[in-house]
């Protein structure tokens, strides 16, 4: 008599394509407060799932980082927000697909094109980087302590370096000031 064995496969359907809030960040090279602040704009879908189970999907990373190609051609958020609405996730990856913003020779080159309505062109590489993603913009300040002396701040500046300087500008203005009399 012989025995015949049953097994059972037990097969469990995990996305492999979730995301956590930090691979989301990470793979883009933005910081989890612009990606809420996205979401938050109607850039990007709401994340699945709330507290530590939140998730992100393809569709987060994919249209992130069309976000992100947009604001290098430096479109408005608004107007960004008004070429995503409606896009499928296809749409989105389609568009990703396809070549990125030709490389402007001129200010007159981008000039023409943003005035005929097409995308401005932008200098640089087509897929940047993560290390050229994490340029942000800044200005910078002025401050003069006398005539002849200034101090150049680059902003933005995070919290104790903003207390630090206002600090080293308290003492200097101090310190030339009594000189003075």
């Amino acid at each position: 008599m012989s025995t015949v064995e049953r097994s059972t496969v037990i097969t469990l359907s995990v996305a492999i394509d979730t995301l956590t809030l930090q691979d989301l960040c990470d793979q883009a090279s933005v910081s989890a407060r612009t990606v809420r602040y996205y979401i938050q704009q109607g850039l990007l879908p709401p994340a699945e799932g709330s507290g530590p189970g939140t998730s992100y999907g393809k569709e987060h990373l994919d249209r992130l980082q069309l976000v992100l190609r947009l604001k290098n051609q430096h479109l408005p958020l608004a107007e960004i927000r008004r070429r995503l609405d409606g896009l499928s996730p296809e749409d989105v990856v389609s568009l990703l697909q396809g070549p990125g913003p030709v490389e402007a020779e001129s200010a007159a080159d981008y000039v023409r094109a943003v005035l005929a309505g097409k995308s401005a062109p932008v200098r640089g590489p087509t897929s940047p980087s993560p290390a050229l993603n994490t340029a942000t913009r800044s200005t910078w300040e002025r401050h003069t302590i006398t005539p002849e002396i200034e101090l150049h701040i680059q902003r933005p500046l995070s919290r104790s370096a903003n207390r630090r300087v206002k600090i080293l500008l308290q003492h200097a203005h101090d310190l030339f000031s009594k000189e003075d009399h």
